[in-house]
């Protein structure tokens, strides 16, 4: 039992990418506008490459129900190159490119399968091994059904390699109820492999008996979708499956952390540890252009350089001005969260409020440690008693919030008062 397959969703051809054209470099917008079809042209490189014995598209194929010419033809021409290097395509339709939507009048390859909102089955005999792919696409924009049923239960049957294809929320992991689906479903469902669309963030739910799979978008279009974007290659070798993520995207979107600590004393030392960061960066990248939002957190002496919007607009542009490769690394924006330098020995001797958030954000903290999360509630909650009578919304707020939560606000009302008080030159 072995062959070879690729495993694409959410490819979300001809996405309008509003906004971009105002926000980026006119050479960097036309290739963002351009990135999903340029994504799709990867994709049949790959599977040509690898001389794949087919391909699996989850869903969501084109961003809109009445998708433009141009893309619709782009797909035409993409199956076309498939189907002359012998690769057949499996695909279902998705929330964003339902049965329902609005179609050119276009032929495509009769190597190109395109489910019904109906569960059917495609047999196959790959080099002896049998393969039956099941799948089902969605009928409208808010197909809200739970798929499963259709699919049934399989005994496992002596080789025979099962698929189920499928655009569906699992588990509330998406969060829109289109399609929804439970994980516990899906693994006793007697497929060996569910191809899975919707989400956007490739994740493997499951990994083996039965390997569960969202395998992401194509190509991100926004800070939502940072990081590398692609397809699963996966090969089936004496059963085994052996998936491998592959990036396909063109222009790549990236959260940047620059650490700040004490060192950091100076503009130049700043902006060398910038730099440094952003040649990190664009290293992983593989060449792509990148399109960055740098956030800058640590304590520092400079904690009080940038804080004002004049002055973050003002280190924006001078770190766009000094990157070495500003044509393939653009600086979207920059979020300034350094924190002040405090002798953090001293806090809790303070008697005022400062050293009673610092005291509290140390008791969880240590209770958190011994594993005593239902102390950390109770103490917070009897310190607060007061508070919870005159307003009854923090109350019930509390109760929903987990211990980890609280200490985490604890830390940031801790932050922000020495910083309010920073200022003030307080401390």
């Amino acid at each position: 039992m072995n062959f070879t397959f690729v495993h694409a969703s959410d490819l979300h051809l001809d996405s309008p990418f509003k906004g971009l054209r105002r926000r980026l470099p006119e050479d960097l917008s036309d290739l963002a506008v351009n990135s999903s079809l340029s994504a799709l042209e990867r994709l049949a490189d790959l599977c040509i490459g690898e001389a794949v014995d087919f391909l699996l598209l989850a869903g969501d194929v084109f961003d809109l129900d009445s998708p433009s010419l141009r893309a619709q033809v782009q797909l035409r021409t993409f199956f076309s190159r498939l189907d002359e290097a012998g690769i057949r395509t499996f695909r279902v339709a998705g929330n964003h490119d339902p049965l329902e939507g609005s179609w050119a009048d276009i032929d495509h390859p009769r190597s190109v399968h395109f489910f019904s909102d109906r569960v059917e089955v495609c047999k196959l005999e790959i080099d002896g091994t049998n393969v039956e792919i099941r799948g089902l696409s969605h009928p409208t924009t808010r197909f809200a059904e739970d798929p499963l049923p259709g699919f049934g239960r399989k005994s496992p049957h002596l080789g025979t390699f099962r698929i189920g294809l499928l655009h569906t929320d699992v588990d509330g992991s998406v969060g829109d109820r289109y399609a929804p689906s439970r994980l516990g479903d899906l693994r006793s469902s007697g497929e060996d492999y569910w191809a899975l669309g919707h989400a956007h963030h490739r994740s493997v739910l499951n990994e083996e008996n039965p390997t569960i799979i969202y395998s992401g978008t194509t190509q991100g279009r926004h800070f939502g979708e940072s990081g590398a974007r692609g397809c699963y290659l996966v090969r089936v070798e004496d059963g085994r499956v052996l998936p491998s993520f592959r990036p396909l995207d063109s222009i790549r979107w990236e959260e940047v952390v620059v650490s700040l600590d004490p060192d950091t004393s100076s503009e130049d030392i700043l902006l060398e540890r910038t730099s440094a960061a952003l040649d990190d960066v664009l290293t992983a990248s593989g060449g792509r252009p990148l399109v960055v939002r740098l956030t800058f957190e640590g304590r520092t002496p400079l904690s009080g350089r940038f804080g004002n919007a004049d002055e973050k607009e003002d280190l924006l542009h001078t770190i766009r001005d000094i990157l070495p490769d500003a044509p393939r690394c653009w600086v979207d924006s920059v979020r300034w969260g350094a924190r002040p330098l405090l002798n953090l020995e001293n806090l809790a001797e303070r008697a005022d409020v400062v050293g009673d958030v610092h005291r509290s954000r140390l008791d969880v903290e240590r209770a958190l440690a011994n594993d005593d999360p239902d102390g950390v509630a109770a103490d917070l909650r009897d310190s607060v008693e007061e508070l919870l009578r005159s307003e009854p919304k923090i109350g019930r707020w509390l109760g929903r919030t987990t211990p980890e939560d609280l200490a985490d606000l604890l830390d940031r009302s801790e932050d922000l008062l020495q910083r309010l008080i920073a200022e003030e030159g307080w401390l």
